[in-house]
C-alpha cells in the first residue's frame, strides 16, 4: 500500500492529461473528499461544419468551455469574418459562429454526462493491445455468431 506521499505524486504525472471528472475521482481516492461536496463541471462539444455547405466536419470533446472556444479559434482560418453568438447562463457556457453570410461554421455547447462503463471484454481487450496483441480489440467488431 503507497504511504500518504507517495499517492498525490502517482496522481501528479495522471492528472496533467485527466479529465475534470478524473480528477475529482481522484480527489476523492486521495484526500477521502465526497464526490458530492464538488461541484459536477459539465464537459464541452465544439463541433466544425463546413464553410459552404454546412456539414458537419468533426467534433471533439473538451473539458472545459474555455478549452472549446480556444480550440475554435485555432482551427478557423484568421483571415475570414465572423459573426459570434455567446451566452453564458448558470455557470454553462455556449458559443455559436457563422460566416456572414449565416453559415454555422463552429459551435461549443455542454454535453451531458460523458461516463461510460466499460465492460470486462472491453478492457481485457484494450490492455492486451497495451501489450502488442491485437486481436482481443479486433474480435469486439466480427459479426457475432448466430444462434440457429
Amino acid at each position: 500500500m503507497a504511504n500518504a506521499n507517495e499517492m498525490p505524486r502517482a496522481g501528479e504525472a495522471h492528472a496533467q492529461i485527466a479529465s475534470a471528472r478524473e480528477l475529482r475521482q481522484l480527489a476523492h481516492d486521495t484526500f477521502g473528499l465526497a464526490l458530492q461536496a464538488v461541484p459536477a463541471l459539465p464537459s464541452y462539444k465544439a463541433f466544425f461544419y463546413d464553410r459552404e455547405y454546412g456539414d458537419l466536419t468533426d467534433a471533439v470533446t473538451t473539458d472545459s468551455f474555455d478549452a472549446g472556444v480556444q480550440l475554435v479559434r485555432d482551427r478557423l482560418p484568421v483571415q475570414a469574418d465572423y459573426v459570434v453568438e455567446a451566452t453564458w447562463t448558470r455557470g454553462i457556457g455556449e458559443m455559436e459562429v457563422r460566416s456572414p453570410r449565416g453559415t454555422v461554421v463552429a459551435r461549443v455547447q455542454p454535453v451531458g454526462d460523458t461516463d461510460v462503463t466499460v465492460q470486462p471484454p472491453v478492457t481485457k481487450a484494450c490492455t492486451a493491445l497495451q501489450v502488442g496483441d491485437a486481436a482481443p480489440l479486433e474480435h469486439l467488431f466480427s459479426s457475432m455468431p448466430r444462434a440457429a
